[in-house]
């Protein structure tokens, strides 16, 4: 998956920190996922790292999700920017499967589509609260 950028408008009361704080909820609560916020090496720039629990037996049949958000604020914008996510690990698991346990390819195939359909869930968690 490329970066994937976007800028949104913040409107009075709205903030970036709030944007962040609705992706993080979201990820909890809906993704089940662990996340992790790190400053992103300036006061403007904040990170937010998440996962799904229980990573091993998810990781080992290729249906775990981990995703990077990067937020930049300036002045009354903000960019969100979704990281490369890791596609290694599903894409050898549909290989093996291929011949060895065929089963795995359709779980591989679904973390596949779980991890694409994230970003796209976490851009509609924030433009509801941008818009809200």
């Amino acid at each position: 998956m490329a970066n994937q950028q976007y800028v949104y408008t913040l409107s009075s009361g709205k903030s970036v920190t709030g944007m962040m704080e609705a992706a993080r909820q979201y990820l909890v609560a809906a993704e089940n996922m662990e996340v992790q916020m790190l400053n992103g090496g300036s006061s403007s720039v904040t990170i937010l790292q998440a996962r799904a629990r229980s990573g091993g037996f998810k990781q080992l049949v290729g249906m775990d999700k981990a995703l990077t958000i990067r937020f930049t604020a300036s002045g009354s914008t903000a960019t969100v920017e979704f990281g490369e996510a890791k596609w290694g690990d599903k894409a050898a698991v549909m290989a093996v499967s291929m011949f060895v346990l065929w089963p795995l390819m359709i779980t591989s195939g679904y973390g596949i589509y779980k991890q694409k359909k994230l970003p796209e869930n976490i851009r509609k968690v924030i433009a509801e609260y941008v818009n809200s």
